[in-house]
């Protein structure tokens, strides 16, 4: 079954990104206009968040939220197939810092938020700099879908690390502790 719904995706990896971003607005149509889908947790997240914005200050976000997400899916979906050039083409960042703290030998560790598309920075750094990127990742219940994000932020070469082994990978002590 992997193979199947892998070669379906990549098949769909290969469309142009204009087709692929028509087919994310088409998503969000889908997921929050007919579906629904996880509505209710977003509008309670954002009643947490933003007690003082007015409902449709709310609504108005959690669209853009939807939109965004469906975005990042077509996103990481490209990844399945994308060339480094393609790759280089749409994202770029300044990795003087990496560069910089490893020409002195110094050990980084960089913790990044998701205000962006996590898969992107994923295939990025282990091209762009040249310390060995490694990636902690939650496991998925469904193997099929675990296996195919595990495939996406490896291709490039950043080993993954179920975040629950993370602390026992970067803390040699702790390993041996075990």
């Amino acid at each position: 079954m992997y193979y199947v719904v892998f070669g379906l995706l990549y098949f769909i990896s290969l469309l142009p990104w204009r087709i692929l971003y028509i087919l994310s607005d088409l998503a969000f149509v889908i997921i929050y206009y007919l579906i629904g889908y996880r509505k209710e947790v977003v509008a309670d997240n954002l009643l947490h968040a933003f007690p003082g914005k007015s409902e449709e200050e709310k609504k108005q976000i959690a669209k853009k939220f939807f939109r965004y997400f469906c975005d990042n899916w077509v996103e990481t979906l490209k990844l399945l197939s994308i060339s480094k050039k393609g790759f280089d083409q749409r994202v770029s960042g300044n990795y003087s810092v990496f560069v910089e703290s490893h020409a002195t030998g110094r050990s980084l560790q960089g913790n990044f938020g998701h205000f962006f598309n996590w898969e992107m920075l994923n295939r990025s750094l282990p091209v762009n700099q040249p310390y060995t990127f490694v990636a902690a990742y939650l496991p998925q219940k469904n193997q099929l879908v675990d296996r195919l994000i595990k495939y996406i932020r490896s291709k490039w070469g950043s080993p993954m690390i179920p975040s629950t082994d993370m602390a026992r990978a970067i803390i040699p002590w702790r390993k041996k502790q075990s």
